[in-house]
């Protein structure tokens, strides 16, 4: 079955139809997670701000995302930033950068 990771420390995530399958990640340990039981979803928004100070990120996760991608050969889900932290912007450069490198190692 299709779903898509809301990745939020805080935030509540409005389910918009009880046909809505997100699941929300508070965590950059359970956004891995469930990527590893559960495979790519089909989007993912991304926080940046996950926890404490020294806990991993929304740019690290993007990072991980990224290299799984490379890792398994596959594209990049639909990805968004819902973050208003002055550092989300480093989760649209990973992930732009990916989308050029996949692109340039699937020859598309």
């Amino acid at each position: 079955m299709s779903y898509d990771i809301y990745l939020d420390d805080v935030r509540q995530y409005d389910k918009t139809s009880d046909l809505d399958n997100t699941v929300v990640c508070r965590s950059y340990e359970s956004f891995v997670a469930l990527i590893m039981e559960r495979g790519l979803p089909n989007r993912i928004s991304f926080d940046y701000h996950l926890g404490d100070c020294g806990q991993k990120n929304g740019k690290d996760a993007a990072k991980w995302l990224v290299q799984y991608c490379i890792n398994n050969r596959l594209q990049l889900p639909r990805v968004s930033v819902h973050s208003e932290h002055e550092k989300q912007w480093e989760i649209k450069e990973v992930l732009r950068n990916g989308v050029i490198l996949l692109k340039d190692l699937h020859g598309s």
